[in-house]
């Protein structure tokens, strides 16, 4: 049996004319009726679709203008992870409804072209086909004696796309021109260092499935047959042998576009025993339907489910600004909102009632001197009741009348030196809370209570390494680090044993020991880790880890005391005069998502780059420049939403650690149960 495959045309379409087309009005138009109606999600710009309409005409002539000019850029993208059924999570890169209309429009004006070309093997993203057509594809092959598959699994299939190799493959079906031009352009916004597919753009299916089209031609050359749904592939023989013969010969295949597979999802199985794809179980004869993979929704279904999200996490953004408020015209708000101070030559005063952040000139004095001839400039005036803590650097000042005033509202003032240690605290006496704190003795006191405190605290902080290394590995895919996330298992099978504390910092100690090579492994741009070093810190790694922690330790000592707690009664951590053994018990259950997760994203996304640092005395130092990245790249996690053990509601970091910190304060008095914050991947 002869299988037809589709070529290429002899001669590439002219891609002036379709550029014409995609840019003209009724193709924009089309292009917005298609983005209005998936109604989905914003992009980086944080425009709406409701937003977008409102002046769409306007909006979509602007567009038409600025692509015919050249002058049209894209917005920025938007990242959001998505949990995929069966564990781990799909990264969509979503871009602005503007740039999704143009793309949209360009997915119109292509789409019947491509279609000519596209073989019949291939049913992702195609009009009128479907998940449920390639199954029956599947099944119609089983019973006609193709008895073996390689279940194929391109390994980060969409962040591995090669832009030339693609552009090269675009070439073949559309002339170079203004079109091909856009193209690349949306390719460079959509993945960095010459790779990878945004998904989350209308146009990212149709190019995944151009890019493929010769995989799909070479293996029709084949005596095998294929289905595919996008990067998710089946190759189907008669014999098992010759099922593992197309094993190698569909890596090599990949090889040539710069793929490869991913060893751990892909195997040759056979019908005989089961066989999973597209979210169905063939087991001999019968087919299974089961949970569908996110490949079964398409991006469209994706952005809509996004988009609902946002809805509802924006009513319950407004719903808890207006409380807020209420708390507020009350005198009362339990944010915990951080001033920080340390750009050389800020000084903190007073305007009024109002905190006065002010720059000064080299040419004057620090407050309390003489002024000299320089100038000051006012950057910021803030109320009291509008700032939970502030964090003055070294080359900062603050006058004695801020100082008073910090005392007077209750901000807590941290005086940080340059390598981000807490030299000194400011603070108003602790709050009336004695029983709280009588309670809090009482648990500290009682070896039993203290010990099944202590263990929450510890599981909490494996668990969560755990799940961190689990999550940052999911797109890198070392073996070292799955390894090292598989021997997890035993020191918290001992933790629940555990017959004392010191016990259990031994555990910790022996889990952490690990967590730090898996950590190091995922470090890129050539920086290392050799050993976690507290002090002295040897290099900028090890700085801006502790420089994270100290900020972290900062912000948990601030909400303890606004739950009324006393830092000092810890359940873990060895209590002594001058230590805070409480912010160092709750610091376990937050460190690998606003500390390790928050450094080792800086330095893989070059937040925090080399210029930053400098040798200095046989280790290293860190900027200013580097610190305000770094501590921008903590505040931006920080704000970050996440769902809290009580209930599942969408909040803040911070506010979780308040919740947190609420938590064990009803603990230790009434016995309500602690549940510490535990991190899903």
């Amino acid at each position: 049996m002869v299988r037809r495959i589709n070529p290429a045309p002899a001669a590439p379409h002219d891609g002036s004319l379709l550029f014409q087309r995609l840019a003209s009005p009724a193709g924009l138009a089309a292009g917005w009726e298609e983005v209005r109606e998936n109604g989905g999600a914003s992009g980086g710009d944080r425009v709406t679709c409701e937003h977008f309409g409102i002046g769409s005409d306007q909006r979509l002539a602007e567009l038409g203008c600025d692509l015919h000019a050249g002058s049209y850029r894209p917005g920025p993208l938007r990242r959001v992870d998505i949990p995929k059924p069966a564990g781990g999570v799909r990264t969509l890169m979503i871009p602005c409804v503007r740039d999704r209309v143009a793309q949209s429009s360009a997915a119109q004006v292509l789409t019947p072209l491509f279609e000519a070309e596209f073989e019949d093997v291939s049913f992702g993203y195609r009009p009128g086909r479907s998940v449920k057509q390639a199954l029956l594809r599947v099944q119609t092959l089983r019973d006609e004696g193709w008895r073996y598959t390689l279940d194929a699994d391109i390994e980060a299939y969409f962040d591995n796309v090669s832009h030339d190799l693609l552009l090269e493959r675009l070439y073949r079906s559309v002339s170079e021109s203004p079109l091909t031009e856009l193209i690349s352009l949306w390719l460079e916004t959509g993945g960095e260092f010459g790779k990878g597919l945004a998904q989350g753009s209308p146009l990212s299916p149709l190019l995944a499935n151009l890019f493929l089209d010769d995989l799909d031609e070479a293996l029709l050359k084949t005596p095998l047959r294929m289905v595919r749904f996008a990067d998710d592939f089946v190759v189907l023989a008669r014999r098992a042998v010759d099922a593992e013969k197309a094993l190698a010969k569909v890596a090599d295949l990949l090889a040539g576009f710069g793929l490869r597979l991913n060893p751990r999802k892909t195997a040759v199985r056979g019908f005989d025993d089961s066989v999973r794809y597209l979210g169905a179980v063939f087991v001999r004869s019968m087919v299974i339907r089961d949970t569908p993979d996110l490949a079964a929704y398409g991006p469209d279904r994706l952005l809509r489910e996004i988009a609902e999200r946002d809805r509802k996490e924006e009513e319950g953004q407004k719903r808890q600004e207006a409380g807020d408020a209420a708390l507020a015209a009350a005198g009362y708000d339990r944010g915990v909102r951080t001033l920080y101070l340390q750009t050389p030559g800020r000084e903190l005063g007073l305007k009024n009632l109002a905190f006065a952040v002010r720059d000064r000139s080299p040419g004057d004095e620090p407050t309390g001197k003489r002024r000299g001839s320089g100038t000051e400039r006012l950057v910021a005036a803030i109320h009291p009741t509008r700032i939970d803590r502030i964090e003055v650097g070294p080359d900062a000042d603050v006058s004695t009348e801020a100082m008073r005033n910090a005392l007077s509202f209750g901000v807590e003032m941290a005086f940080v030196n340059g390598h981000g240690e807490t030299l000194g605290t400011l603070a108003a006496p602790l709050p009336p809370r004695a029983r709280r704190h009588l309670a809090q003795a009482r648990h500290v006191l009682d070896p039993s209570l203290r010990l099944e405190l202590a263990r929450l605290f510890v599981t909490a902080r494996l668990k969560n390494q755990r799940a961190l290394l689990r999550r940052l590995n999911q797109r890198r895919g070392f073996d070292q680090v799955d390894q090292i996330c598989s021997q997890f298992a035993r020191p918290l099978r001992a933790v629940a044993h555990a017959p004392d504390t010191a016990s259990l910092m031994g555990f910790e100690g022996e889990a952490t020991a690990k967590f730090w090579r898996g950590w190091a492994a995922l470090l890129m741009h050539g920086w290392t880790l050799p050993a976690r070093r507290r002090k002295p810190a040897p290099d900028a790694v090890n700085i801006a880890l502790n420089i994270a922690a100290h900020l972290l330790g900062r912000d948990t000592r601030c909400v303890l005391l606004t739950a009324g707690l006393h830092p000092g009664f810890g359940v873990l951590h060895g209590i002594d005069d001058g230590r805070d053994a409480l912010v160092f018990d709750f610091m376990e259950i937050f460190r690998a998502a606003l500390v390790e997760s928050v450094v080792l994203e800086a330095f893989n996304t070059r937040a925090l780059r080399p210029e930053h640092f400098q040798s200095h005395e046989g280790g290293a130092r860190i900027h200013n420049s580097g610190y305000a990245a770094l501590i921008g790249a903590y505040e931006e996690r920080a704000a970050r939403l996440v769902s809290s053990p009580r209930g599942g509601r969408r909040m803040t970091w911070r506010r979780l650690m308040l919740e947190q910190a609420q938590d064990f304060a009803a603990h230790v008095e009434s016995g309500r149960s602690f549940l510490p914050h535990l991190m899903n991947y």
